[in-house]
């Protein structure tokens, strides 16, 4: 019975399940810091409003910039005679630029949550969170991004 993953697909699972824990365990941390820091005013809190703007806008930025990015990366792959194997590894390069682009504004967006104690900025955070979660890669979104049967890529040869 074939597998689901290749190892190729494994490694990216890894690195996104990995990049995810962390921005998981930033925010974690940060509201329990907010939480129990109730006597500390917040750094920035006279510009909170200001923030969540800043906040938003990073947040929406970054995800058009990462979609545009990955599209125009993947018609590249698409375009190129190029082996699968190669084709799976620019998938990769290109799916980690996406990931760093929504991971960058999460942890920025993080931080002005420290510096403000604002819960909606937090919400924001969470909502970057749960984008950066639905890019988790599988084999049938890699197949279908790079328009190619699933079976390919289970049957890819292996460097030696």
């Amino acid at each position: 019975m074939p597998t689901n993953k290749t190892p190729e697909i494994k490694t990216m699972v890894i690195l996104h399940s990995a990049l995810l824990f962390g921005q998981v365990l930033f925010i974690t941390v940060a509201s329990i810091v907010v939480f129990f820091s109730q006597t500390i005013d917040p750094v920035l809190a006279d510009y909170s409003y200001e923030l969540i703007v800043i906040s938003l806008i990073a947040g929406l930025v970054s995800f058009m910039i990462s979609k545009t990015v990955f599209q125009k990366k993947l018609n590249n792959i698409k375009q190129g005679q190029i082996t699968i194997q190669e084709k799976v590894e620019y998938y990769r390069s290109a799916s980690i630029l996406r990931w760093a682009i929504i991971e960058a504004a999460t942890l920025l967006t993080i931080v002005l949550f420290l510096l403000t104690q604002h819960y909606f900025i937090m919400a924001i955070a969470s909502a970057l969170i749960i984008i950066f979660f639905s890019k988790r890669p599988s084999l049938e979104m890699v197949a279908a991004d790079l328009s190619i049967p699933q079976v390919e890529i289970q049957q890819m040869e292996r460097p030696s």
